[in-house]
Order: structure tokens, then C-alpha cells, then sequence
């Protein structure tokens, strides 16, 4: 009897041990971030950073959003730990390395990204500047002045957009068609007005992200600029002979005169 209690015991760990596996392979990944940020575990990190690189560019919003918090979860551990800054100089590079997503959606969050990996990359000692990522950055700094619109006026957009007017038909319900703010599309029968909603939902979410867009860039371009300068005079330091990029660097980021003068000091 007490051999089979044995077995049953040892029967049920393995299935729990089973179940638990299963439940934190289904959590979204920047649950799973926590987790191993928590668990001091670079391995677990680095496999996210490989599920989060296969989001690129099919999801590039999502792949973004997900990067920048496994930035925040890596700088976190580098002070204590090489593995982990290793990771970091590599996610870095990714990140930086990506073109401007042709997704409208995604830009506020390519923007973000970005700035908050050069932020992390000037606060981090230990990691290595190199003139390939200031170049990344300079770039990265260009499209974001280009994106800047003048006398932005911002779009009208609504938190749940209203379904157009449909035709008179009966439901199984009752005699008329009831629609509100928000509602699925699938609940709309009729083709054309289920493709009109439709194109009205996703008119609507480019402007909120083409509004969130031009309310952010001001404040990210100039904490860019700053953190490029402090980044620019580490990398100099480092490495003198790659002072003689500045005029490249400031054609790249669109920097004005002063702004050049001040990436030698």
C-alpha cells in the first residue's frame, strides 16, 4: 500500500511538473521575460530573444514592444553578469539594426525602441561603443526628424469606432438590426458593411498611432540627440580615428551646424 501511495505520489509531481511547462509555455512573452529576469536565467532570455526575432518584420509593432522589455530585463542583470550584457550588446545591434518598418502602426513603437536602446547602451559602461552603431543610431535619428510633420493637426479618432448604417433585414431575434460602438465585425452579415467597418476600425487606429506618433517624437528626438552626443564622446574616446566620420554622422542624423560641433567636444 505504501509503495502504491509512493507511485501515485511521484505519478501526480510528474504530471504537475508536465502541466507547469505547459501553463509557461503559454504565457505571453513578457510574462515569460519576468520570469527569467527574476530567475537571473540568461538561457531562458536568450531563447525569448530568438522567439521575439521571429516576429521580424510580419509583427514588427509586437516585436518592437517585446524588445524593449527585454532590454530593460538584460540591463538589469549585466552589472552582475557577462552573459548577459553579451546578450544585450547582441539584441542591441538587432534592434538598431532594423530598417523603418513600412507598417504605419509600428512606427511609434520603432521609435521608442530605439531611443530606449540607445539610452540603455550610454548608461552601461561595460558595453563596447562602436562607430557601425553610432552609425545605426544617426540614422535611426534622421528618420525620426523626417517623420516630424509641421503644424501636425491631430486626427479625430474615437476609442470604439461605430458601425456604419446597415440595411433593414430581420434577425432570428427579433425585427431589427442592433449595432453598437465597438461591436465584432464577424456580427455584421452583410459583406459590404462588414468591409466598410472593417476599413472604419483600421482608419481609426492609424490615427491614434499617427497622433501618438507626432505627440512623442519631439521628446524622443532630443533625448536621442543627447544620448547620441554622450555616446559619440565615448566612442571617440575610445577610438579617435573615428572622429574623422563626424560629417557623415551629422548628415545621417540630420544635425544642425552646432549640433556637429558639439559631437567632437
Amino acid at each position: 500500500m505504501k509503495k502504491h501511495r509512493t507511485a501515485l505520489s511521484a505519478g501526480v509531481a510528474l504530471v504537475l511538473v508536465f502541466f507547469a511547462m505547459a501553463t509557461r509555455g503559454e504565457l505571453p512573452i513578457g510574462e515569460r521575460i519576468k520570469e527569467a529576469r527574476n530567475a537571473g536565467s540568461v538561457t531562458n532570455l536568450t531563447a525569448i530573444y530568438d522567439e521575439i526575432e521571429s516576429l521580424w518584420p510580419e509583427n514588427s509593432k509586437i516585436y518592437f514592444q517585446n524588445q524593449n522589455q527585454l532590454g530593460e530585463a538584460l540591463e538589469i542583470l549585466s552589472p552582475t553578469n557577462s552573459a548577459a550584457r553579451q546578450l544585450l550588446e547582441r539584441q542591441s545591434a538587432s534592434v538598431l539594426g532594423k530598417p523603418l518598418a513600412t507598417n504605419n502602426l509600428a512606427a511609434d513603437s520603432y521609435f521608442s525602441a530605439k531611443e530606449a536602446t540607445l539610452r540603455r547602451l550610454v548608461r552601461i559602461p561595460k558595453l563596447t561603443p562602436a562607430l557601425r552603431t553610432a552609425q545605426e543610431i544617426a540614422t535611426t535619428i534622421g528618420e525620426a526628424q523626417a517623420a516630424v510633420i509641421s503644424n501636425y493637426v491631430p486626427v479625430q479618432v474615437t476609442m470604439n469606432v461605430a458601425p456604419p448604417v446597415l440595411p433593414t433585414a430581420p434577425l432570428k431575434s427579433n425585427q431589427y438590426i442592433v449595432t453598437m460602438s465597438g461591436m465584432s465585425p464577424d456580427a455584421i452579415e452583410d459583406p459590404v458593411a462588414r468591409e466598410a467597418y472593417k476599413k472604419a476600425i483600421a482608419d481609426n487606429e492609424l490615427g491614434k498611432a499617427q497622433n501618438n506618433l507626432q505627440r512623442n517624437l519631439p521628446d524622443m528626438i532630443n533625448d536621442m540627440k543627447t544620448s547620441f552626443r554622450q555616446y559619440c564622446h565615448a566612442l571617440f574616446w575610445q577610438d579617435p580615428g573615428a572622429k574623422n566620420e563626424i560629417d557623415e554622422l551629422a548628415k545621417l542624423a540630420h544635425l544642425t551646424e552646432k549640433e556637429k560641433n558639439d559631437l567632437a567636444k
